[in-house]
């Protein structure tokens, strides 16, 4: 997946189009794959989008890592509408495997002195959300039903946050498993969705200004444009973005959104290996 982080021409010419259909642009999401708290310019970029739009639902997606008490201060402070933290697997071993090098009991700490400060606070906001990632472990077919919040994340947060959103790991469109995941296959639709609320209603800007179809096309496999070559409104009306509304409406999707559990079907993914290393800092029940 490309890295990097969103520089200030790119964000300019995203904040004028912004500027330009304020009322028609309801929702920003500052965040599409990476983390959005590496970039320096993250609360000065909330604060200006607020003052673009005071009603704007400006939000973020963190691992939560760099959630330290200067971090803390500033999200109550930028206009920060909604977070959401990434603490994913049955155990904070195996969340502590998937994200390596984290401390998952540093973060779920952060979390909760997160979650106080923004009760004792006036404007009661950022709300606070978990985003919890679950494996099918072995189910097959995959199950029917959608995936339940783990109990380690119930017993540390539930009632502390304003709640938590859960899914099974998917392969994302464009992607590979690589060696560390066997994919389940998604049961076929009879035929293609022929509508995609990401297509119609949103726009994905890259860190680099390409815009890609959704955020679901994390490697830019199909890019259909750049906000520094083009405004952004043109992009949104080219023949390339026109053309692949077309192809789902007609229920001839391309490859990409064949691949997508939106459209077509997504394999869940089965991890091949299991936490190498037992955080050993993480309190057991009963202590």
């Amino acid at each position: 997946m490309p890295r990097g982080l969103m520089k200030g021409p790119v964000f300019e010419q995203v904040l004028q189009a912004i500027r330009r259909n304020r009322g028609r642009v309801k929702v920003v999401v500052l965040y599409h794959g990476g983390e959005p708290l590496l970039n320096p310019r993250f609360f000065d970029m909330v604060g200006r989008l607020k003052a673009a739009d005071p009603a704007l639902h400006v939000k973020t997606v963190t691992n939560g890592a760099l959630l330290s008490p200067r971090a803390i201060r500033k999200l109550l402070q930028c206009g920060l509408d909604a977070i959401e933290i990434s603490l994913d697997g049955a155990s904070p071993e195996e969340n502590q495997y998937i994200r390596r090098k984290s401390n998952t009991r540093e973060i779920v700490s952060r979390i909760r002195q997160l979650a106080e400060m923004v009760k004792r606070s006036d404007s009661k906001k950022p709300d606070v959300y978990i985003n919890t990632t679950q494996f099918i472990r072995g189910h097959r077919p995959p199950p029917a039903r959608p995936a339940r919040p783990p109990a380690w994340l119930t017993r540390r947060l539930a009632g502390t946050v304003t709640g938590i959103k859960t899914a099974f790991a998917i392969q994302w469109p464009g992607t590979s498993a690589g060696g560390e995941y066997e994919v389940i296959p998604a049961a076929r639709r009879k035929k293609a969705a022929r509508r995609c609320d990401h297509v119609m209603n949103t726009v994905t800007v890259c860190a680099d200004g390409s815009v890609a179809p959704c955020c679901y096309d994390l490697t830019r496999r199909m890019i259909l444009g750049h906000v520094l070559k083009q405004p952004l409104e043109k992009i949104w009306n080219n023949r390339a973005y026109r053309a692949l509304r077309k192809a789902i409406r007609t229920g001839r999707p391309h490859a990409l959104c064949a691949g997508c559990a939106v459209v077509g079907a997504a394999g869940y993914l089965l991890p091949l290996k299991g936490p190498k290393t037992v955080a050993a800092d993480e309190p057991r029940p009963g202590h």
